[in-house]
């Protein structure tokens, strides 16, 4: 007889353990090179159902028109059913790693479990053969077959579904880069950065704060992450959700999010006649799908919530709270008393970890035991450590805290807990398997059997490894040499890199020594073909309840009510109100952590049905238990999870180095812009075809003509980093005596007069005399650590859009509705921050010129940072702007306070883009733009954003000889390999620019 699960057979129950039956008479036909795993040996109280393959004939129905044979399940045929205890016994246990229990069928007198996984089946047929002469019975035989059957359609559709979960999942980082952004701003300003006052308080708040944002964010990255990959898999957890007819249910959710909806959105724009039918497809596309992933996140969340107060409950290691329920405040409070002891215990008990080899033939030891502690006979210790902290646990000083346990207390990985282990045979080996993975996963590496590792892939998987490391270290090095970097800054980076590769190799010897010492163990253990290193956890010391309780109390405050009240005193109410959002979730999933209760009891069997005894397994429970698993091991606690977080705490620690950066290196402090002019020497215009806009009208000009105006726009931008006492000097230089007027006094008039003398931005007003009403704004570029920051909160939720847009496959069709997703994330910002933003200053400054009318015809120009927000306040105040290697405008424009439109941006404002310049690149540039030549090599990317460097650019295209001739510059030649100019007095070039 065979044995299944599923009670749809014809088939009765076992009411009693089957021992040490084993079949040895079932060959398997392996179609595919699919793997047919069996558990042959003693019946488990998971019993399944027994079908009689010798008597059992299919029920069938044939259509008689067409002659198709449909498969029916059994029907009940007591009277033609024989009790035969002779043959052998086939079990198929469905592990819950499955996600979705198979279908069985009765077709052409076999059995057959049908396991789908995404668009391939997996078919497992069971049938009994014809017997031979001398043979009462025919031989079972067990084909195992896989077949694709996905459609184009359908993976049109999941590939569709997918990229608009991805485009989701990568704005759903962009939010959590911005608060990130927003509360390392708001530190800083905390600090007095913008102001005299400072608040030492709200500081420390802000700064609490960003513990439970790091894990918080790390979370629902690892959550949205987890959504994108279920939505290509067709949500098998949300699917998992439902029994019989709620998975049809389910089934239609996913069609009205996915498709349904969208498409009405569509048919509605379209028979309307709107011009932007497709901006709003795409955002009711994109509505559903966040509507959607809020409640896949909510039942992710309850369901490891509920998994872990189920466990708690029904746990018979912990029988004091084992018939508590929810029903009343008493025995919910002492399931989460329980919970939150649990979880503190883990925290702050002190462990040690054993490693040791383990003969594959042997069964595990009951949960509670250990291999070390039961079994010491079979097993050779091959290490154990302690970490400090473990260690001065053991302290007798600190008895009153930490409990010394007698008998260490044994702790199981998530991965025991599953109870899923990869193995690596001759057959599935790949060079980089055995040696290059993470050394945290853990393997079953066959060494003797016919399956065994041969020595040539042993050897070829240690190889790997050494040359991987070093391959990687040349890549760097290479890298670094092709950038021109230091020695000693490739010295650093070798160095430090080193001490990694040390490690590694030193790992990767020790696992090759592990081989060979596990292959010497095979002759004590000449029946086994797999042995495998093993890791227990043990606790060592418990932490007492005092402990526990004063920590978690400790938790409460510092970590959630001191930040939160933080920012409600500096008045950050949306940061405040998605911290207390953040909080209370990430403190229930901490604290309420069914992670930490199956370490302690090792299985998952705890959770289900209430009847004790049973031996039968429903379909509820087990959905109920592959969910909780599936749960725990993708955002409850696994590498996915961990990276996310250790990827914002990088990020985390970048922005706290800017933010103290800003913070010593105060906000006034630029640099200038040092290269020699020489007036003796010109460049004519260049005979190829110029730039179309070397010569500007419409109302452009400078002092020097339409002829010059390009390159005197460059050159005005570059006056902004100037001291004030340099500033008309340079003007002078440039212009001629009397020319150009730096007016240091209107500007600093105006800063006394708004209170504005500290504010962090830099900006000049230059007039002409000979053009009366005629002024240019110059605004600073990036010159310390605070205009980074400054940067970032204007243009950053914008690079990122790009950069998703750039990674979706057609990315380009989502650009409509990119600006409207930057302004809600920049909807995060509180007034304080949105007060300090740079153009602010600026617009209030030209405005302010505007309404007292000295100069009627204004324009304003900016390099970097400068020329951004040069474009941003021309489109704000509608005076043109003139920006050079300035972030763009289009995808942010909704962002600004008050907004720009596309049509401020495409009259108004213009930039000069070089290629290549990576700063130019940021957001979508407007309809006027002029890209230039970056004649730097290309392993000197950022030369391409220096102002010096495009300025020599159009002086040699364009030509130095206007209305007004412009001097030539040294460093043109000197720095930046341009021919030299034409000589027009008796100094020779080396005379002139002595190198």
């Amino acid at each position: 007889m065979v044995s299944w699960d599923n009670p749809l057979w014809n088939a009765r129950s076992t009411d009693k353990k089957e021992e040490n039956v084993e079949d040895s008479s079932l060959p398997v036909n392996d179609h595919n090179e699919e793997l047919a795993q069996t558990d042959q040996g003693n019946t488990t109280r998971e019993s399944g159902i027994e079908v009689d393959l010798s008597t059992a004939t299919p029920d069938k129905f044939e259509d008689e028109e067409s002659g198709v044979t449909e498969a029916v399940p059994f029907q009940d045929e007591h009277e033609n059913r024989q009790e035969v205890s002779d043959l052998p016994l086939l079990r198929f246990n469905d592990h819950i790693s499955l996600m979705d229990r198979p279908s069985e069928v009765r077709f052409r007198s076999a059995n057959i479990r049908l396991y789908q996984k995404r668009n391939t089946q997996v078919q497992v047929e069971c049938k009994q053969l014809n017997p031979k002469k001398g043979e009462e019975r025919g031989k079972n035989e067990i084909s195992v077959m896989m077949i694709k059957d996905g459609t184009f359609g359908i993976v049109f559709l999941r590939g569709s579904y997918t990229l608009v979960t991805f485009l989701f999942a990568g704005f759903l980082f962009i939010f959590c880069m911005q608060v990130s952004l927003f509360l390392f701003m708001t530190m800083a300003m905390e600090a007095g950065l913008t102001s005299a006052s400072r608040s030492l308080f709200a500081l420390l708040g802000t700064i609490a704060s960003v513990p439970v944002f790091i894990h918080g964010m790390g979370s629902v990255m690892n959550i949205g992450w987890t959504f994108v990959t279920q939505t290509w898999n067709g949500h098998p957890f949300l699917r998992s959700l439902g029994y019989g007819s709620d998975r049809v249910i389910v089934e239609w959710i996913n069609f009205v999010v996915y498709l349904g909806v969208p498409v009405m959105a569509c048919f509605v724009t379209l028979f309307a006649g709107d011009d932007d039918w497709w901006q709003k497809t795409a955002l009711t596309w994109f509505s559903c799908v966040f509507i959607y992933f809020f409640f896949f996140s909510i039942s992710m969340v309850a369901v490891e919530i509920w998994g872990c107060l189920e466990l708690v409950r029904k746990s018979n290691r912990l029988s004091i709270i084992r018939q508590e329920s929810y029903r009343n405040i008493d025995g919910l409070g002492k399931l989460l008393k329980a919970c939150i002891l649990l979880r503190q215990r883990s925290n702050y008990s002190g462990s040690k970890q054993c490693s040791y080899f383990v003969d594959g033939a042997n069964e595990a030891p009951e949960k509670g035991k250990s291999y070390t502690t039961d079994r010491n006979e079979e097993v050779q210790l091959f290490n154990e450590s302690k970490s400090l902290y473990s260690k001065m646990t053991l302290l007798p000083r600190l008895n009153c805290i930490f409990e010394k346990l007698e008998n260490p207390m044994r702790r199981y990985s998530i991965e025991e807990v599953n109870g899923v282990i990869p193995f690596i045979t001759n057959r599935n080996w790949s060079l980089e398997k055995l040696y290059c993975r993470n050394k945290d996963v853990r393997t079953i590496a066959i060494i003797s059997g016919p399956a065994a590792l041969r020595k040539n892939q042993i050897r070829s998987s240690f190889l790997c490894g050494i040359m991987g490391m070093v391959i990687v270290l040349l890549l760097v090095v290479s890298f670094l040499v092709w950038l021109e970097s230091s020695a000693l800054f490739i010295g650093i980076i070798v160095t430090v890199y080193a001490f990694y590769l040390v490690r590694s190799i030193l790992r990767t010897i020790g696992i090759m020594k592990i081989y060979q010492n596990m292959k010497q163990q095979t002759k004590k253990f000449p029946e086994s073909e797999s042995l495998y290193q093993i890791w227990e956890s043990f606790r060592i010391t418990q932490a007492r309840d005092t402990l526990c309780w004063t920590m978690f109390s400790l938790e409460i405050i510092v970590l959630f009510l001191f930040p939160f009240i933080c920012l409600l005193v500096i008045e950050n109410y949306a940061i405040a109100g998605l911290f207390i959002v953040v909080a209370v979730i990430s403190g229930a999933r901490h604290y309420i952590n069914a992670a930490t209760v199956l370490q302690e009891l090792g299985s998952i069997q705890e959770l289900g049905s209430d009847e004790i005894g049973d031996e039968t397994i429903d379909d509820k429970d087990w959905f109920e238990k592959a969910r909780l698993s599936m749960v725990i091991s993708k955002i409850g606690w696994g590498k996915a999870r961990d990276r996310w977080i250790w990827t914002f705490f990088g990020i985390v620690v970048f922005m706290c180095a800017l933010a103290i950066g800003a913070v010593a290196g105060g906000v006034n402090e630029g640099g200038d812009a040092s290269y020699q002019m020489i007036s003796d020497f010109s460049y004519p215009a260049q005979p190829n075809l110029p730039y179309p806009t070397c010569k500007m009208g419409k109302g452009l000009e400078t002092a020097g003509g339409q002829g010059t105006a390009l390159v005197d726009y460059i050159f005005l931008s570059s006056v902004a980093y100037q001291s004030p006492e340099s500033t008309q000097a340079r003007l002078d230089e440039w212009f001629g005596n009397g020319t150009a007027v730096d007016q240091k006094d209107l500007v600093y008039d105006y800063r006394m007069e708004t209170d504005q003398f500290d504010n962090p931005v830099t900006f000049k007003l230059t007039s002409f005399p000979s053009l009366p009403g005629v002024a240019i704004v110059s605004v600073r570029g990036t010159s310390n650590a605070w205009d980074m920051l400054s940067d970032a909160q204007l243009w950053s939720a914008a690079a990122l859009a790009q950069g998703v847009r750039f990674l979706l496959p057609a990315g380009e069709i989502w650009t409509p509705i990119l600006n409207s997703l930057v302004n809600i994330v920049s909807l995060l910002e509180s007034d304080n921050l949105n007060s300090v933003a740079f153009y602010k200053e600026t617009t209030a400054f030209v405005q302010s010129l505007q309404e007292n009318g000295t100069f009627p015809e204004l324009r304003i120009t900016g390099h970097s940072l400068g020329g951004g927000l040069a474009m941003i306040t021309g489109a704000q105040t509608g005076i043109p702007a003139v920006a050079l290697s300035g972030p763009n405008t289009k995808i942010s424009r909704e962002t600004f306070n008050p907004h720009v439109t596309m049509e401020q941006i495409d009259t108004l404002t213009f930039n000069i883009v070089p290629d290549r310049d990576l700063v130019a690149m940021i957001d979508d540039v407007g309809r006027l733009y002029q890209r230039i030549e970056c004649r730097a090599s290309a392993n000197a990317p950022f030369s391409c954003h220096a102002s010096t460097r495009s300025l020599c650019e159009i002086m040699y295209t364009c030509g130095t000889r206007g209305t007004g001739n412009r001097p030539a510059i040294c460093e043109c030649v000197t720095e930046f390999g341009y021919p030299k100019p034409d000589q027009m007095g008796n100094r020779t070039f080396d005379e002139a620019c002595p190198s």
